[in-house]
């Protein structure tokens, strides 16, 4: 892996890392102020804006960094942004047709209120990634995390003071969400807004030439944005399929469980993600061979990811006791099964980004035509004769064949070895289990804080081991380290 690509990286995992770190430290508070009816309620709302946000662009976004000039990346963006508003509007203009079945579909009346939020959340999302990957085409790595971290931290504040002040109620989680968003977007516009407006007025650009960039990258609308659709409802389907037939708690339990199994993704899988994406296509168009730049990616995500997603294996739902308090014994139980699925697609995500750069975007398409049909079929059947429980088992089974599947597929594309990347994968996993399983054994002696404790320590070993046997690792960090610490200090 190059230094500046490792050190971007980095330069993202520590501005989710502090974001995450008030995550964790608000999140007992906020899961005694909030009840598990709240948390159910927020994440049907924001499962529905995930899913709406597939489609917000056409996914155009995503070929600002493939722009091969300063005049395709503003096309790329002007497109995608014209893209968001109209979506946006249409989608208020449908509000007060469905507002009141989906209301009357989740027995929840006060939905019918909320939704009026769901366009302007689109929106708010849709502008911030196409800010997003503008920075990254420009290599401002620093810009995306500080407003990664307005977003995150300032949601989890808000809301946090809404709950002690005002009271705990659901508006208060969904006016805590979209004050971060739009947090987020300003931070944005402070760090880009002048070079960016500059450089929108030096292109001079023509409806023509933007109409030339969506023709060229029109395999984005046709393949990726239905893909990306389709993975993002397989994804979004349980909190969605699980309040129209069971109690609103469960989806309370699944959103806290999901939540917190999507730390390791959201806190250096996102953050790869946006590093690689432009600087694998970079080296795309330079050699045609990107073998490298992904069998570095594949070993960073197994050495960073796999232990702490282990944890909340084995020992998840005497972590959630702890934490949490009893009321969430149960997330921990979904964040137990999440687990599981989250082990490879936290591998998977960042790097799905290699169709997209192969151009073979059709793969991922028709892949996920079949993913979603099983994940609907399970869900429905389950809901209807299983526990909870049990139809999320099934479900995370499921999903874990769907995406080994996919890995293999890209790693051939890219012509990596899958015997390599096994290899990798079992050794990070058996060095998390000799330091985990120990801890699973001696719970009852160690009691709920014992274990809590014991998993900081084996999480603690498994970073010096690293940083001892892996020394470009360590190389990185320090890099990361040294040139913050000359940014601070220029003279």
């Amino acid at each position: 892996m190059s230094k500046s690509l490792g050190v971007n990286i980095i330069k993202l995992v520590f501005s989710k890392f502090a974001s995450q770190i008030v995550t964790l430290v608000t999140a007992p508070i906020i899961t005694r102020l909030f009840s598990p009816n709240d948390f159910g309620i927020y994440q049907i709302f924001v499962s529905v804006v995930g899913i709406l946000l597939a489609m917000v662009c056409l996914k155009y976004e995503l070929s600002i960094p493939l722009g091969k000039n300063k005049n395709d990346a503003v096309a790329s963006f002007t497109l995608s942004l014209f893209l968001a508003f109209i979506f946006s509007l249409l989608l208020l203009a449908l509000v007060p047709i469905v507002k009141e079945h989906v209301a009357r579909w989740y027995k929840l009346p006060e939905l019918e209120n909320f939704i009026w939020l769901v366009p302007i959340a689109v929106f708010l999302f849709g502008v911030k990634n196409i800010m997003s990957y503008w920075a990254s085409r420009e290599s401002k790595f620093g810009t995306i995390a500080i407003s990664d971290f307005a977003y995150t931290s300032s949601s989890i504040l808000i809301t946090l003071i809404w709950g002690l002040v005002i009271g705990a109620s659901t508006i208060g989680m969904l006016f805590g969400y979209l004050a971060g968003l739009a947090l987020g977007i300003i931070t944005f516009l402070i760090f880009l807004v002048r070079r960016l407006a500059t450089d929108i007025r030096d292109s001079n650009i023509k409806f023509a030439h933007i109409w030339s960039v969506a023709k060229l990258h029109r395999k984005f609308p046709i393949f990726s944005t239905w893909s990306s659709l389709l993975n993002t409802i397989s994804v979004q389907l349980p909190p969605i399929i699980f309040g129209l037939y069971f109690p609103i708690n469960v989806v309370g339990y699944y959103s806290l469980g999901q939540r917190i199994v999507a730390i390791p993704m959201i806190l250096i899988g996102t953050a790869i993600g946006q590093v690689f994406f432009p600087s694998g296509a970079k080296r795309y168009n330079e050699t045609g061979d990107i073998s490298e730049i992904v069998s570095s990616v594949f070993k960073r995500l197994a050495q960073i990811g796999i232990s702490p997603i282990f944890i909340l294996i084995l020992l998840g739902p005497i972590l959630f006791r702890t934490i949490f308090g009893q009321e969430w014994v149960e997330a921990g139980v979904y964040a137990q099964i999440l687990a599981v699925w989250s082990l490879f697609s936290f591998v998977y995500s960042p790097l799905s980004l290699v169709f997209s750069i192969f151009n073979r975007q059709n793969i991922e398409f028709f892949t996920n035509i079949f993913i979603i049909s099983g994940r609907t079929t399970i869900l429905l059947i389950g809901s209807n004769f299983l526990s909870p429980r049990m139809t999320l088992i099934i479900f995370v089974v499921f999903s874990v064949l769907a995406v080994v599947f996919l890995i293999a597929w890209m790693l051939k594309l890219s012509k990596v070895s899958i015997f390599w990347t096994s290899k990798i994968m079992m050794k990070y996993i058996i060095l998390s289990c000799i330091l985990i399983v120990p801890i699973k054994l001696t719970a009852s002696f160690l009691g709920d804080m014992g274990v809590l404790l014991a998993s900081i320590s084996a999480m603690i070993i498994y970073v010096i081991i690293l940083s001892v046997f892996e020394p470009e690792l360590r190389r990185l960090v320090f890099n990361c380290f040294s040139k913050s610490k000359r940014l601070k200090n220029p003279l």
